[in-house]
């Protein structure tokens, strides 16, 4: 997709939906503090912010408007995969800053240093080819989850968000039966 697309996408997508207006989807709304938290605990790395990370989630909650637990899960596969892309970029980021500040890299021009360092990272780094190659697997996994939703309500019959019907998200240490007594469970977060 082009930068372009890209930007006309996210206009028209952003400018569908506002939030829940219906008691419903308020209901629905209400809850994703709790839930989005147990995701948080499982993505967001130490230094990240949880608050970013639940904010992203909540917006594309807010857009989609999940109608059943499947299609929830496949939101929060699309906040996952776009926080790992994000996380991508600031890697790359980093490295470049990183290289670009170093004494050998500090003469010419801005552009000219930018070719440099990217030039000898390109030659004696396989950072960048493994930074390219997560991207666009984030990609990927982002369109793919919101292909899966926009089929399933092409195929389903169109029916209300049902707030009943969406359970809590599950951390990970929830897929592990503790091994000791003091261990965290599910019903216990850490």
């Amino acid at each position: 997709m082009t930068t372009n697309l890209k930007s006309e996408t996210a206009r028209q997508n952003g400018a569908r939906s506002k939030g829940p207006v219906t008691p419903e989807g308020k209901a629905i709304a209400s809850q994703n503090a709790l839930r989005h938290g147990m995701l948080s605990q499982t993505v967001v790395l130490e230094g990240e912010s949880k608050d970013l990370f639940e904010q992203l989630l909540t917006s594309i909650t807010a857009e989609i408007q999940p109608r059943t637990p499947i299609e929830t899960g496949l939101v929060e596969r699309m906040a996952t995969a776009h926080w790992r892309q994000m996380r991508t970029w600031a890697v790359q980021k980093a490295s470049l800053d990183l290289e670009m500040a170093r004494p050998e890299n500090a003469s010419g021009s801005k552009p000219a240093r930018f070719a440099t360092v990217f030039k000898n990272l390109c030659d004696n780094s396989n950072l960048l080819n493994l930074v390219n190659r997560y991207e666009s697997s984030f990609e990927r996994s982002y369109y793919r989850a919101l292909s899966y939703v926009i089929k399933l309500r092409e195929s389903a019959v169109s029916q209300p968000p049902n707030p009943g019907l969406l359970p809590p998200l599950t951390s990970a240490h929830a897929t592990w039966t503790p091994d000791e007594p003091n261990e965290p469970t599910s019903e216990q977060p850490t």
